[in-house]
């Protein structure tokens, strides 16, 4: 921010150095036209006169002229380097929102998705899952309203969102929990959800087979989601 603010300072700066040089011609083409094309201070019957009037003005001319042109590359350079710097940030705030875009996509589900979901997991049908979030991360809540539109009523919902503690430590996500020995109904959630709902989902532990197994969806940083 500081050298961009130096930078502006620069270019205003140039840009009077381009009015007063442009100013300078201007005082010296009027210098000329007084000495060719008019008699004042008595110039035609005084040829000295005239001619360091005409001398005079035409040096003037000519550094009005190397000021303005002084001043043009300058401003053009520094011009230059502020469009260089705009366009990194542009650059930047683009990968921010590409970031951002990446960070929600993994916690939405489109049309086709909920309905290729709830019909991978009909032969399920009848079970309960639990899907908790945390109170801070909206995205979660909304997510498990979908991932509900998803499943119901074929696999019962036991809604808990918002039911989680947080600290400034944890990752944020769902947590979603199946009775106890229901390790083939688990792997199923996690196949389905990856593959036909296209969601970020952690692997299961290795170990489970007669205990409840928890699937962790959407999962990240907790300063990511603020």
């Amino acid at each position: 921010m500081t050298s961009e603010i130096a930078l502006e300072s620069s270019l205003r700066s140039w840009e009077f150095v381009e009015y007063a040089a442009t100013a300078v011609v201007f005082v010296g083409a009027i210098g000329e036209f007084l000495a060719e094309f008019t008699d004042i201070f008595n110039l035609k019957h005084d040829p000295l006169k005239k001619h360091l009037l005409g001398k005079l003005s035409t040096i003037i001319l000519v550094i009005g002229l190397a000021g303005e042109l002084l001043g043009v590359v300058q401003t053009s350079q520094l011009s230059g380097r502020i469009i260089a710097s705009l366009q990194e940030k542009t650059a930047l705030a683009l990968q921010g929102a590409a970031k951002l875009q990446a960070a929600i996509g993994d916690r939405d589900l489109s049309a086709d998705q909920r309905r290729n979901i709830g019909d991978s997991l009909r032969q399920f049908s009848g079970r309960t899952v639990w899907m908790r979030s945390y109170p801070n991360d909206p995205e979660a809540a909304r997510l498990i309203i979908l991932l509900k539109a998803s499943l119901e009523p074929s696999i019962h919902i036991e809604d808990r969102t918002g039911d989680l503690l947080t600290s400034s430590s944890l990752v944020l996500g769902i947590r979603i929990e199946h009775a106890q020995n229901e390790r083939d109904f688990a792997e199923a959630l996690v196949k389905v959800f990856r593959e036909d709902g296209k969601l970020s989902v952690e692997p299961l532990p290795p170990f489970g087979g007669g205990y409840t197994t928890e699937i962790l969806v959407g999962v990240r940083p907790i300063t990511l989601t603020k």
